[in-house]
């Protein structure tokens, strides 16, 4: 069984080897309405009961919470089991705010990366208005990250972080 130290490591290792996108919009939910197709933007499409609802991007006069969103990849031979939680764990102790986390079909699928995290990423969104405390938080989890060697996941491994939201083609 992990300790909380072995498990703390084995995250912020997984962190640092992770591919760390910022959306540059703020991003907010919008009804979708019987029949129509999600926009093209959209990052995600959630349904309550027979409502729809999908996430894009929306203007400072949007009508509802707007969110920051960012998207962390981990290499494809790492497992995320019990990343989600510990993050949201994290970011409530260190910010003192919660998150949603959305988790979409990585584009890069293949056996060892289903095998590890289920062919999936994650989303990670904030509240805007707290977009820079948010990603310097995880900038900074994934410096201390980096450095540390857990088996399978050593620095040489690691993708260039943070990437230059521009390249983000998601």
């Amino acid at each position: 069984m992990e300790t909380n130290e072995q498990l703390n490591s084995r995250l912020l290792s997984h962190i640092g080897a992770s591919k760390f996108s910022v959306l540059d919009a703020d991003y907010g939910w919008v009804p979708l309405l019987p029949g129509q197709a999600p926009d093209l933007l959209s990052i995600a499409c959630v349904r309550d009961d027979d409502v729809w609802n999908q996430l894009i991007p929306v203007e400072s006069n949007h009508n509802g919470p707007k969110l920051c969103v960012i998207s962390l990849h981990f290499p494809a031979h790492i497992s995320g089991a019990g990343f989600i939680g510990w993050l949201a764990t994290r970011v409530k102790l260190d910010l003192g705010t919660g998150v949603v986390v959305i988790g979409g079909k990585d584009k890069n699928s293949s056996k060892e990366l289903d095998r590890g995290s289920f062919g999936v990423f994650d989303y990670w969104c904030c509240a805007a208005e707290n977009r820079a405390r948010f990603t310097e938080l995880i900038k900074k989890l994934m410096d201390e990250g980096s450095s540390i060697n857990v088996e399978g996941v050593t620095p040489e491994l690691n993708h260039p972080r943070p990437l230059d939201s521009s390249l983000w083609t998601g």
